[in-house]
């Protein structure tokens, strides 16, 4: 636990955003640094109690050990709760931005006093690992004989290659866009989460040893999982992910010859990709693009200061705005 008296003598404080004024003019992440010393007194508000209900079904979904690294945090053991937190949760740096915090939530000390905050010291835990430089790639001390094919590079199919490759299985993900990460890439908007930190991540997950494979559109550039590369040799099981209609991972052996059903695709996740890959890759007419509030130029980088841009009539602000694309 926390101290003991950390709830009644600290009031909740979030981590702050930065402020609107300069927010509003660029397609930045909206947080701002951690400060340890404020969230060591948030992690002491983590009261000892009796049953962690953030550790419920109406807490954390995959069971992540709050008491504990709160704990940590309070005594400034920040490693310790880095290797806490991975023990449960794969990419932190992803749940810690865009989770809704169920544990919050369900969190006891809210019935009566504002909940601890829970995100964001998850959120600060992973980044104070990265700038401190705790978090390497994850390489295996030794290789099996299988090879595990994964269809779709969404948060759901890199957690089951990080595990997969982590016990020493040979992974190769295939994704169906020009990018690594499904939504995490082409669903969430930069000032939520940044899309240097899915690279950053997606770098890891290369250096780990896993491969990945772009424009592969399964059932489509790859006509079916007969047409897997060296299916019946080099493949002995694959996983199919549908992040977008549904959040099941159907499991399956080569042998089976699986049917491959991808449905319930976002069209704005389409005009995104489509837009962006248009807008980039061939010539229109009547381009029209206004730049950020006090008409700034555009800059190189991972965001775009734009406002909207024009296509034929078309609009497609956030399209451009959030792709990691230099101008």
């Amino acid at each position: 636990m926390g101290k003991p008296t950390g709830f009644m003598e600290f009031p909740r404080l979030k981590r702050p955003w930065r402020d609107a004024s300069e927010r509003s003019l660029d397609y930045y992440e909206i947080y701002t640094p951690p400060n340890k010393d404020k969230l060591k007194l948030q992690g002491s508000r983590c009261m000892n109690c009796g049953i962690p209900f953030c550790e419920s079904d109406h807490g954390c979904p995959i069971d992540n050990l709050i008491p504990e690294w709160n704990d940590l945090v309070y005594k400034g053991r920040w490693r310790e709760a880095l290797e806490r937190l991975s023990k449960t949760n794969n990419f932190p740096e992803f749940t810690g931005r865009v989770c809704p915090a169920p544990c919050e939530g369900a969190c006891v000390l809210g019935i009566n006093e504002p909940a601890v905050t829970i995100k964001d010291i998850e959120n600060s835990i992973v980044d104070i690992g990265f700038e401190e430089g705790w978090i390497k790639p994850n390489i295996p001390n030794k290789r099996t004989d299988k090879s595990i094919a994964i269809i779709g590079s969404g948060p759901a199919g890199l957690t089951a290659a990080d595990q997969l490759n982590g016990v020493g299985h040979s992974v190769t993900v295939f994704e169906r866009e020009d990018r690594i990460g499904g939504l995490l890439m082409y669903g969430i908007p930069n000032m939520k989460l940044s899309k240097s930190v899915v690279n950053r991540r997606v770098s890891l997950l290369k250096d780990s040893g896993i491969i990945f494979k772009t424009n592969s559109n399964i059932g489509i550039d790859i006509e079916s999982s007969s047409n897997l590369p060296d299916t019946d040799d080099f493949i002995d099981a694959q996983f199919y992910i549908d992040n977008f209609s549904k959040s099941e991972i159907a499991y399956c052996s080569s042998k089976e010859n699986p049917k491959i059903c991808f449905t319930g695709r976002f069209a704005a996740k389409e005009a995104i990709v489509k837009a962006n890959n248009n807008f980039f890759n061939t010539g229109f007419s009547n381009i029209e693009i206004t730049v950020g509030k006090n008409g700034e130029p555009l800059f190189e980088g991972m965001n775009i200061s734009i406002s909207h841009i024009k296509i034929n009539e078309i609009e497609l602000s956030t399209a451009v705005a959030q792709m990691n694309i230099k101008i």
